[in-house]
């Protein structure tokens, strides 16, 4: 049985959209995991928390929901730069955000945006994914990534050592390495020291769609070709077969679960079986584009209704 509250609030302009929180429930074995969906009128392909801002992207705009105020924001625009087909945003822990897309990246901090493209540094003017870790953002390309740190713009192509340019997703672990998944399979660097992961290495399929890693475990999750995953547990990699296609982000919780979206909807792996059950995995979704973990374990989920929040379902 799902419980359903409605509430309506006032919005400030200028774009401005009327928002809707829903708040549920739903019985999960002994205990009941209760949710907030964020409404954003349509499906978001991205999403980034920055402070108490949540901005999403809803593939023809970008949108911006202060969780504090329960106030919503659209911008048609990122300065100069059209806001339609932004599909990655990152918040960098300092104030500002990020949006990766068809026009290259834009950073958003004291109220002013920047863009960068291929003709300021960028590796290239399509960007797939940007990840902000240790003050350092690394955008993801078509052509390659391209580190920004301290105001300069670095690049690495497959010259580098990466395994190819085409860049789909990027990961970190706790030590201090950056992973990044591409169309050859997975690079990994460390101190300015390259490492690749491929077919002749373990991965099952070169192809590499989404990656994550689980600092609890010290496990690296990778999806590859159409419907396998693999995980590296630092020594070996373990190959699961057609476990879902179009899987296109990875999350791991606080206690090593393991979550999966993609364009069926979420599904989670607990060590021994593989969940798409909704009363399994705590929520009903059609589809799963985004995913993230906060510091407080929260877990949240770009489904077709908006941006889930999902409280710590593990707070032991």
């Amino acid at each position: 049985m799902f419980n359903r509250i409605f509430i309506c609030i006032a919005l400030l302009f200028p774009v401005m959209a009327g928002a809707q929180t829903i708040v549920e429930k739903m019985d999960h074995g002994d205990n009941t995991i209760s949710w907030r969906v964020y409404d954003t009128k349509g499906i978001p392909v991205a999403f980034a928390i920055e402070g108490s801002d949540l901005w999403y992207s809803i593939g023809m705009t970008v949108g911006l929901f202060d969780l504090k105020t329960n106030q919503e924001r659209l911008y048609p625009k990122l300065g100069e730069v059209a806001s339609a087909g932004v599909k990655t945003i990152a918040g960098d822990k300092r104030g500002g955000v990020w949006f990766g897309g068809d026009a290259g990246a834009i950073l958003f901090k004291n109220g002013k945006f920047k863009a960068f493209t291929k003709d300021n540094g960028l590796s290239d003017n399509t960007v797939n994914k940007i990840l902000c870790v240790s003050g350092d953002v690394w955008i993801g390309t078509e052509n390659g990534v391209t580190r920004y740190k301290n105001g300069s713009l670095t690049v690495y192509t497959k010259k580098d050592g990466l395994c190819g340019n085409s860049i789909r997703d990027i990961a970190a672990d706790d030590k201090g390495t950056v992973y990044f998944a591409t169309n050859k399979g997975i690079a990994a660097l460390r101190g300015g020291q390259w490492k690749k992961y491929d077919a002749n290495s373990g991965l099952s399929y070169n192809d590499v769609k989404a990656i994550a890693y689980d600092d609890r475990k010290g496990e690296l999750w990778a999806a590859v070709g159409e419907m396998d995953v693999n995980s590296f547990n630092g020594k070996e990699w373990s190959t699961y077969m057609d476990i879902q296609i179009g899987i296109g982000c990875i999350m791991s919780d606080t206690q090593s679960r393991i979550w999966f979206g993609s364009e069926a909807g979420a599904l989670k792996y607990n060590g021994f079986e593989w969940l798409t059950d909704p009363a399994k995995i705590g929520f009903p979704a059609a589809v799963v584009n985004d995913m993230y973990r906060d510091g407080k374990g929260d877990l949240y989920f770009a489904i077709d209704s908006g941006v889930l929040h999902m409280k710590n379902p593990y707070p032991y």
